[in-house]
């Protein structure tokens, strides 16, 4: 069995509370990637950015809600957090 072209994508806590540690033998395979949590202010303004980019040749009433609608999201990532 030959397995090609896989991409695994995880994420995982610091351990403690019912999570380990995992081996550096196991970390090995992996890019590990870590950051510091943002601020709400630039979490909301990198989106913000990001979807002005995406929608700038729509209408500008649908633009003018890119500030609300990156709030709404967020808060419901922050209550499903």
């Amino acid at each position: 069995m030959f397995i090609e072209d896989v991409t695994v994508l995880a994420a995982m806590r610091p351990p403690g509370g019912g999570s380990t540690n995992i081996t550096s033998r196991f970390v090995r395979h992996f890019n590990v990637i870590a950051y510091t949590e943002l601020t709400k202010e630039t979490i909301i303004g990198i989106f913000v950015k990001m979807t002005n980019h995406f929608l700038k040749r729509f209408q500008a009433d649908i633009k003018d809600q890119i500030q609300k609608i990156t709030e709404q999201v967020l808060l419901i990532y922050e209550t499903v957090k």
